[in-house]
Parts: C-alpha cells; sequence; structure tokens
C-alpha cells in the first residue's frame, strides 16, 4: 500500500495567499529511503549546536543534557529547537519540543520523521 507525503505549498497573488497542497505517493520501501541515517542526523544536530555561544564545545556530546550537561535554560532550549526545525525544514509542536531534554532525544525523533527532507514553502519564498 503506498504511503501518502502531504507538502503545503503557498503562493501570493494579488495581495491573496492561496493554500495548495501537492500530494505524492511512495511505496513502503521508497518512504523508507527518506528516513535519514542516525549519525548524519547526529551531525547536523551537532552543526545547530555548535553555533550556539552559550554551549561549551567540551560538554557537547550525543547523551548531554540540555539543562544539567550544558546548562541550557527553557528559553535557551526553545531556540536550540527553533534552529532545529530550521535546520531540517521542519516544525515540531509543543508536546513534541517538550519532550527533548537533551541531544539523543532530538536525534532520535528527527531521524524516524519520513518528511523531515520536504520544505514547506513560505510566501516570501516565492
Amino acid at each position: 500500500m503506498p504511503v501518502k507525503a502531504v507538502a503545503p505549498i503557498t503562493q501570493l497573488f494579488a495581495k491573496k495567499t492561496i493554500l495548495k497542497t501537492q500530494t505524492r505517493f511512495y511505496t513502503p520501501e521508497q518512504a523508507a529511503n527518506f528516513l535519514q541515517d542516525a549519525k548524519a542526523v547526529e551531525s547536523r544536530v551537532f552543526s545547530v549546536l555548535e553555533r550556539f555561544e552559550k554551549i561549551p564545545k567540551d560538554k557537547l556530546t550525543s547523551n548531554a543534557h540540555f539543562q544539567n550537561d550544558l546548562g541550557l535554560d527553557s528559553l535557551d532550549r526553545v531556540e536550540v529547537v527553533l534552529a532545529i526545525e530550521e535546520e531540517f525544514n521542519t516544525e515540531f509542536t509543543d508536546e513534541q519540543s517538550d519532550k527533548f531534554m537533551g541531544v539523543a532525544d532530538v536525534v532520535q525523533f528527527v531521524a524516524r520523521q519520513p518528511d523531515v527532507h520536504q520544505r514547506t514553502y513560505k510566501p516570501d519564498d516565492i
């Protein structure tokens, strides 16, 4: 049975925003190919985290806890989540992002998402 993937595309015409949806069907094998290797995801997450001045580079490990090991407060965590969303062109719900206590949580969650490769177009992107 094919897997359905939906990517919204927003276009701006005459100061009106029109939401169009593209639908693509994938076989389970094709959908499995979109799952990112955990090591590739971890590498991208590390590159995002290394850009934050508040994160000590020597304490950044795969098992680092955002608050206990890296010393991030709740606002810093929000900034990290937003940067990771931007890196992977995705959005996390509040419930999902509240579960991100450390690097491993983010890597595991993102690696399991089949649609992290998709891009959501915003009106100013067109």
